[in-house]
């Protein structure tokens, strides 16, 4: 009898239609955009013998779509490492979200994304200005990390500013977890095209999976 249970019907259905559910409900300005190779990590070496389970060797840029098949991620080495995202327009960044298939159907749950920190490339007069005084500012504090002023590999950018600092939760109530910009950030109305996505650590395996960033707030229309 290879007939499938109601209930395993049941339990498979709802699972893949947490992983297809977008509750975010904010436009994805990083859909589609671009990585910038010259600040991001390393990939994983690809598995000898792919399976549906496994994973076969993806460009970093399969992040920035929609598809959250099993193992249509970027496999990055190590449990920290980063991602620069070009947008093909300024934003005033609002919020980021991070997506993951659901931990009941992944293979390797310790490959999700833990602590992560989301920089932004600071650049044009206007936005050094906010900078200064954003980091001046002792009533509204950035937590920057200790004697950190930059994501691990800057490359050619000078300055940078921390925008937001959080934990994706693999075992939480949804696969698409949102996250708010600092709100010193928001309030001095800083802009960015440039961001990098740092993984400070994953859920304990030796490599990292990151299916989908997403990058949310409102197009600078004039400067």
């Amino acid at each position: 009898d290879n007939e499938v249970s109601p209930v395993i019907q049941s339990f498979v259905h709802n699972t893949v239609a947490r992983a297809m559910r977008d509750p975010v409900g904010r436009r994805d300005h990083a859909l589609h955009a671009r990585v910038a190779t010259n600040i991001t990590s390393d990939s994983a070496a690809a598995a000898p013998f792919p399976t549906s389970l496994t994973k076969s060797r993806q460009p970093p840029d399969v992040m920035l779509n929609e598809n959250l098949n099993i193992g249509s991620c970027w496999s990055m080495s190590g449990p920290s490492g980063q991602v620069g995202i070009v947008l093909p327009h300024l934003v005033y960044p609002t919020f980021f979200s991070i997506d993951h298939v659901p931990w009941e159907i992944t293979d390797v749950v310790g490959e999700a994304p833990r602590s992560v920190i989301v920089w932004g490339v600071v650049d044009g007069e206007i936005n050094m200005l906010a900078m200064q005084g954003v980091l001046q500012d002792h009533n509204s504090p950035i937590p920057i990390p200790p004697g950190r002023s930059s994501p691990p590999i800057p490359g050619p950018f000078d300055h940078y500013v921390p925008l937001a600092s959080f934990e994706y939760d693999v075992y939480g109530s949804s696969p698409v977890q949102t996250f708010a910009v600092y709100p010193a950030i928001t309030n001095a109305r800083m802009y960015f095209g440039i961001f990098v996505v740092e993984i400070v650590d994953n859920w304990g395996a030796p490599s990292t999976c990151i299916y989908r960033v997403q990058v949310h707030g409102d197009i600078v229309s004039m400067l």
